[in-house]
């Protein structure tokens, strides 16, 4: 997994596994939300570049000095929750 923008990843994770983790979340953004749904009802195809998002990565962000589960193709392209576009 390639280092994507200001991303630096920490951790990768099968998407099994990121349910596991949000799962056990006290504290569930919309974000994660929406993801947990797209995986639990399979809807992981961009519809623009038919990229399927193949698994998520725990990732720091450098310039926020933040952490984030980002997903990413199987190419290594950051997918948007929005599905509808990768970053």
């Amino acid at each position: 997994m390639k280092d994507h923008l200001n991303f630096k990843s920490l951790n990768i994770l099968s998407l099994e596994e990121y349910l596991n983790i949000f799962d056990q979340l006290k504290n569930k953004s919309n974000r994660k939300k929406h993801w947990a749904y797209l995986i639990r009802t399979n809807q992981l195809t961009c519809p623009v570049t038919k990229k399927l998002v193949s698994y998520c990565s725990y990732d720091y962000k450098n310039n926020t000095k933040s952490f984030h589960y980002n997903f990413y193709s199987e190419d290594g392209t950051l997918m948007s929750y929005n599905i509808s576009c990768s970053l």
